[in-house]
């Protein structure tokens, strides 16, 4: 299971509005890998059904105003894992004005497996809070 807060804060002094179409969090696999040159890197691998709305009980910000929300999204065991990383994208649109995107990433660390037959663990943070 992975999840978190979303929080986003207008510092401007003008009211933003949230545009549904876009606005989301976006979770993807962090999995190791080597190129072809044998530099390590991380591989990002997209989760099915890791895109989730988020502020949907929001339609606006207004000026010096911050908005959260929780979410969950239950997601398979996979040996290969590193991390989760969480993309937060906010969108808007305006009549007079280009449209605007702002975008913010955290990753999301993952507890260590456990050995076969040892108690769980609970850990009380929440992983993959973006502010």
């Amino acid at each position: 299971m992975v999840s978190g807060t979303v929080q986003a804060k207008n510092v401007g002094l003008s009211k933003v509005d949230i545009d549904k179409t876009g606005t989301a969090i976006i979770i993807e696999d962090m999995i190791p890998d080597v190129t072809s040159a044998g530099v390590r890197v991380m591989r990002q691998e997209e989760i099915v059904g890791g895109v989730l709305d988020v502020f949907d009980r929001h339609r606006w910000i207004e000026p010096g105003e911050t908005i959260e929300e929780s979410f969950a999204l239950p997601i398979a065991a996979r040996a290969d894992r590193s991390g989760v990383r969480l993309w937060l994208r906010v969108v808007s649109r305006h009549k007079l004005f280009k449209n605007i995107e702002w975008n913010a990433d955290g990753i999301a660390d993952l507890p260590a497996p456990q050995a076969e037959g040892a108690p769980a663990v609970s850990n009380p943070t929440q992983p993959g809070a973006i502010h």
